[in-house]
């Protein structure tokens, strides 16, 4: 049987991320190189679906590096713009240090026990290294006709969502820690939320 469809979001919940939001606005005008700012800006427009209004306000950030890029490269990726993305995010591992692109580019989180094997062997840096990771997401493409490679897109915008939530509050029960980031990165990041209410009587 089909499940049924999840219940709306309250009301209340949609407002005040609202609010929110038009508060991150007002502060993004002010601020527009602050980067906690123009993530969350960015994060709470995407978990509203305004993913072309995350867009925008990606494209107004003037944080130096790399982060603008990556938010960027996050908001097309949630409006289906795979092959943009692809290029944007390109551009932002471009402009990392070679410890922080080699951790973007790394895929052991997302192969089996015996490739992992064959990957390690292989330093950061090396041509091989890239010529390995560059295979495995061809062949994980969802669909080979497809421009851009959504299947890589993904994991660097779950990579991009990592980062907006680490200096965040966070609805797990110890934070956003190195549990919740390793599954984010396998399985992708909440998009709802739900709570059971518990028979307190007794008696």
């Amino acid at each position: 049987e089909n499940e049924p469809p999840p219940p709306k979001e309250p009301a209340t919940i949609v407002n005040r991320r609202d609010q929110f939001v038009a508060l991150l606005d007002s502060i993004a005008r002010i601020l527009p190189d602050d980067r906690w700012i123009t993530g969350q800006r960015v994060r709470y427009l995407a978990e509203s679906e305004k993913f072309g209004a995350a867009l925008q306000a990606a494209k107004e950030c003037t944080v130096g590096g790399w982060w603008c890029e990556i938010l960027i490269g996050f908001s097309l990726h949630l409006l289906g713009e795979y092959a943009a993305a692809d290029t944007v995010y390109a551009a932002a591992l471009a402009q990392m240090l070679p410890r922080d692109r080699c951790e973007w580019q790394s895929i052991e989180l997302l192969i089996d026990d015996d490739t992992r094997q064959q990957y390690r062997r292989l330093p950061c840096g090396d041509p091989q290294r890239k010529a390995f990771e560059d295979r495995v997401w061809f062949l994980a493409r969802t669909l080979f006709a497809m421009r851009g490679n959504d299947s890589r897109t993904e994991y660097y915008a779950r990579m991009t969502m990592t980062l907006m939530l680490r200096d965040a509050l966070a609805a797990y029960q110890f934070g956003f820690d190195d549990d919740e980031r390793e599954l984010l990165l396998r399985f992708g990041w909440p998009r709802a939320w739900a709570s059971e209410g518990t028979d307190r009587r007794t008696g």
